[in-house]
């Protein structure tokens, strides 16, 4: 189960996390964190309940100047058969870009791993989430080694890569955070009073920081984030992480993004400074210990990567197959759902529109290369509904790099 974060309970390992309000906000609380399914729509897309004509034009940043044209993006024989510039009306298709995303490396002093953390902006007026994993987890794709062997024993150039495999994303960026920039990050702020649910102990029994309401000055958070107490439970640090995490994008949306340090709206300040914009939720993944390993589970860990970044980049180039996707219907929150659900499944959304008509019944899917075939089934299972068919595309059509065109039809409502 994914948790959230709440900072004021130290008696939960596992709380809700209450985003900066702003009383002119309209923007409702989340509800409390629930498992979630394949095949679900995304718990931030459902939370901040945003509309696809918001996705179509803003949240993955559409490109309408691309290569001269304004806004169609057309069709099986390569041409280009009207411009279409109302996203509700038939025939409009835009170029989307990836949810802006970061996978931050956290380092202690002695240049250790203690943590990381996937960041995704979702939301273009300003917020997001951030997720945050244990430096000792494992997934059974890293053969009982966990992040904090691999950073150890490899370094960055391989845990980057290993973190986007396993969780089937890309990152735009790519940070490694030690103590020193800890403490500028969090001196705007400082103190912040945290709850802590344990105590923090040294090796020679000393409670350093008693459980229950602490402050904890800039200088001393980057030892806090690292601590592990003798004889505590494995999942103790992550979390207290995660709530520290929480207590400080608070403070940015209290104080406003201004206080960011930094120059220009890039990297780590760009998202905190987004973060602090708008709305933020902090997410950390269930594990279990074994053998003094954190297992989580790997279709969770991927379940949260894609509720922080709903459009991601693939892990690798060509890592996820292209698909177009077009409202057959006049349903954008329903196009919105199957646009999820078929990223859950592995797609890149990069084409996002509507069909030439609203009437259409049956969804289909069609497959334009013969490579492309066993992902169109794929898709087809993920949906519960659609035929697939193979449609060429022409070699100098607008849109021959997509793999996949899915057009959803009234009866992926009934499927669903």
């Amino acid at each position: 189960m994914l948790t959230e974060t709440d900072p004021s309970d130290p008696g939960r390992d596992s709380a809700v996390d209450a985003p900066g309000d702003d009383p002119d906000d309209e923007t409702p609380p989340p509800p409390p964190a629930r498992p979630i399914r394949p095949g679900r729509r995304s718990a931030l897309l459902a939370r901040w309940g945003f509309p696809l004509a918001l996705v179509l034009l803003a949240v993955v940043t559409v490109v309408l100047a691309l290569i001269g044209r304004d806004a169609i993006l057309d069709s099986t024989e390569g041409d280009v058969v009207r411009v279409v510039t109302d996203p509700a009306a038939p025939g409009f298709r835009v170029l989307v870009e990836p949810t802006p995303s970061a996978l931050w490396v956290l380092i202690d002093d002695d240049d250790a791993l203690i943590g990381l953390v996937v960041a995704g902006l979702a939301d273009p007026e300003g917020g997001g989430g951030i997720g945050v994993l244990p430096a000792r987890a494992t997934t059974s794709d890293l053969d009982g080694r966990t992040f904090a062997d691999l950073y150890a024993e490899e370094g960055l150039d391989s845990l980057a890569p290993t973190v986007a495999a396993t969780l089937d994303i890309g990152f735009g960026d790519v940070a490694v955070i030690d103590a020193r920039q800890w403490e500028a990050l969090f001196a705007p702020v400082a103190p912040l009073t945290v709850s802590l649910a344990t105590d923090l102990v040294a090796e020679d029994g000393t409670v350093v920081y008693p459980a229950g309401d602490v402050e904890v000055a800039a200088a001393d958070v980057a030892a806090v984030l690292a601590w592990e107490s003798p004889g505590d439970p494995a999942q103790a640090r992550v979390i207290r992480q995660g709530t520290i995490l929480s207590v400080y994008l608070d403070a940015l949306s209290e104080v406003g993004p201004d206080v960011v340090p930094g120059e220009g709206d890039v990297g780590v300040p760009l998202f905190l400074r987004s973060f602090a914009r708008g709305s933020h939720v902090v997410l950390v993944p269930e594990t279990t210990e074994s053998d003094g390993a954190l297992v989580a589970d790997l279709d969770e860990v991927r379940d949260l990567a894609i509720d922080l970044v709903p459009f991601p980049l693939p892990a690798e180039p060509g890592g996820r197959p292209t698909v177009r996707l077009l409202d057959g219907v006049g349903d954008q929150a329903m196009t919105l759902s199957i646009a999820d659900t078929l990223v859950r499944a592995g797609a890149q959304v990069s084409v996002l529109g509507n069909a030439e008509e609203f009437d259409v019944v049956a969804t289909t899917i069609e497959y334009h290369t013969e490579a492309a075939r066993q992902v169109a089934e794929e898709f087809r299972s993920a949906l519960g509904v659609g035929t697939v068919t193979f449609v060429p595309l022409a070699a100098d059509s607008e849109t021959s790099f997509v793999s996949v065109t899915v057009t959803v039809g009234s009866d992926a409502g009934e499927a669903g």
